[in-house]
């Protein structure tokens, strides 16, 4: 019986230990930090980080890193306001890094986290 718990322990453990490489899709989710909720505070170097920020999405896209990035269609100072990033297959640390070396993040006009996301219906 214990040789028994002993192998179950074992197949438990490499399995959660292959999961940490595994390939998996994510959600990056984009906020504004609280001082750029407000547009007034907007200068015109933050617009153009916030241009490189776009740009860095499209080559994403067009690379197949990404599935697709939007906003939800409210102020900037809504408390639902957000962006998300969906996150083709790849690793945690992978997608972390899109995430958190995205130019807006970077420059603190964004705050960014990232879940483990699972696509379930998709068009073809």
């Amino acid at each position: 019986m214990k040789s028994l718990v002993c192998i179950l322990f074992c197949a438990v453990s490499l399995g959660l230990s292959a999961q940490d490489t595994t390939r998996n899709s994510y959600i990056g989710i984009l906020t504004l930090t609280p001082f750029y909720q407000t547009d007034s505070n907007w200068t015109d170097a933050d617009g153009e980080v916030i241009g490189a920020h776009f740009m860095r999405l499209q080559e994403m896209a067009k690379s197949g890193i990404i599935e697709l990035a939007g906003r939800v269609n409210l102020p900037s100072d809504h408390p639902d306001m957000f962006g998300l990033v969906i996150i083709l297959p790849t690793t945690k640390e992978e997608a972390e890094k899109i995430m958190f070396e995205d130019p807006a993040v970077k420059a603190k006009i964004m705050q960014a986290k990232v879940l483990p996301f699972n696509i379930a219906v998709q068009k073809k």
